[in-house]
């Protein structure tokens, strides 16, 4: 556990990556809602490295992941799909949304 309460798969000792080394979609945080929405969308496992668009992903695709990992808790912007394609910067520039937010990402795109 670190000074601020939180735990890691390092400090407890788990480790939730499969055999080719990506992170297990099914851990909580950004990236793993980001990670889940990608799979669905493209349907295979998708990397933190991959980029959405290298993966075929395009405005309407943009759309749904925002969908998703907003239903997950995250708030993210379509411009953000495009100013951040990798999985892993788009999942840093997630937000956590007000539970009592009901502004949709879409409605800003």
């Amino acid at each position: 556990m670190s000074e601020s309460g939180e735990t890691s798969a390092v400090s407890t000792g788990v480790d939730h990556r499969d055999a080719q080394n990506r992170p297990d979609p099914s851990e909580d945080g950004a990236l793993a809602a980001v990670l889940r929405a990608g799979h669905a969308i493209f349907k295979h496992p998708v990397t933190p490295e991959d980029n959405f668009f290298d993966l075929g992903g395009n405005s309407l695709a943009a759309f749904r992941l925002i969908t998703m990992v907003t239903a997950a808790g995250y708030r993210l912007h379509v411009e953000d799909v495009f100013d951040q394609p990798d999985m892993r910067s788009l999942a840093a520039t997630a937000i956590i949304a007000d539970r009592g937010d009901d502004t949709s990402a879409a409605e800003t795109g």
